[in-house]
């Protein structure tokens, strides 16, 4: 595979380990072993929340707006958000476009590279939009 040496790939999803799940599991997959590879992968992501016993979750998950760790190789942009019920449409639906408006922010803001390459795991739909403002704003 022929790839320019300082490829950035940045992957988008609103699950991510320590989450249980098909969508964290897949992009965990993935940017691991893009990483394995030698790509730049930054996943931006919301701290854990889903599918997760909260206290067994280490302290560094507890608080601050978003935060930046490591896994495996990737650089990973936790950012948090309100969780709303998920038995409620109408709310469910405002927490996810909170979602997509707090990733378009981090990723403006907290990106360290400009990415060659988004990779969005949707649903939720609205992550697109993200998708699309990080493009817009990161040229």
């Amino acid at each position: 595979m022929t790839r320019a040496p300082s490829t950035n790939i940045l992957l988008i999803s609103a699950y991510f380990p320590p989450e249980v799940g098909s969508a964290s599991h897949l992009f965990y997959d993935l940017g691991r072993e893009l990483a394995k590879r030698g790509y730049h992968v930054t996943v931006l992501t919301g701290y854990p929340s889903y599918h997760v016993d909260r206290t067994q979750l280490p302290d560094r998950y507890g608080n601050g707006l978003w935060m930046t760790e490591q896994m495996d190789g990737m650089r990973l942009i936790r950012v948090r958000m309100p969780r709303m019920p998920r038995n409620i449409p109408v709310l469910r639906g405002l927490e996810q476009v909170a979602m997509s408006l707090a990733f378009s922010f981090a990723g403006f803001a907290k990106v360290p590279h400009r990415p060659d390459v988004i990779l969005i795991y949707s649903p939720p739909l609205f992550l697109g939009l993200t998708g699309l403002i990080v493009r817009l704003f990161r040229k």
